[in-house]
């Protein structure tokens, strides 16, 4: 396979903010459990392969493994990386043979921002050379870590719940009013405000 043959990559990777990134795998391994082998030459075409979740971390490594094989020296790797919070440019995603020139910043709404992340190769590839991959069960998550948690959490503010609580003792006191008050009430209302004289409906 003829590696290092690529003089750039530009693109804009999953990142799970509205649709979450999805790659073949199986479920119960996914769940730590025992997998059974799949026979394709038995099922062929009609078998139709699970899908398990894919962490944006993971999307983003191997993004960077694959542009560590296949450009030439001195290409570039162009992404886009959405962000919350604090930005460190030293927790971005990281690879021997890649090394970081330039990011920019876009503010969107939802309180995250999306980084352009332009990345050259300054190194060459060996199968041993991988990018760099956190110990999820001791390291700290990086903030392009679960953009979607932060995007849509719900944080309902006093004034919201005020009003709230205000519209539901009005719905009650409606409530309470027996109907036939109800009717007479308009009936007295459309006899001051009726001016002109027309028939009650």
């Amino acid at each position: 396979v003829q590696r290092e043959m690529v003089d750039a990559i530009i693109c804009d990777p999953p990142y799970g903010v509205r649709a979450g990134a999805r790659r073949t795998g199986s479920r119960k391994a996914h769940q730590g459990k025992k997998a059974n082998d799949v026979d394709i030459w038995k099922y062929g075409k009609k078998h139709v392969p699970s899908s398990i979740p894919y962490p944006v971390e993971d999307v983003m490594a191997d993004l960077l493994d694959v542009a560590a094989e296949y450009l030439v020296l001195g290409g570039r790797l162009v992404y886009l990386l959405p962000t919350v919070g604090d930005f460190d440019s030293s927790k971005l995603p990281t690879h021997p043979c890649l090394s970081l020139i330039a990011h920019s910043s876009q503010a969107l709404t939802g309180g995250f921002d999306r980084r352009c992340i332009t990345m050259k190769k300054s190194r060459k590839w060996e199968p041993s050379l991988k990018a760099t991959r956190r110990d999820k069960s001791s390291e700290p998550a990086p903030c392009y870590a679960d953009v979607a948690a932060h995007v849509f959490r719900k944080q309902p503010s006093a004034s919201t719940s005020t009003k709230g609580e205000e519209r539901k003792k009005q719905y009650e006191k409606k409530e309470d009013i027996d109907p036939r008050e109800k009717r007479e009430k308009s009936s007295e209302i459309y006899k001051v405000n009726n001016s002109e004289g027309l028939p009650l409906t």
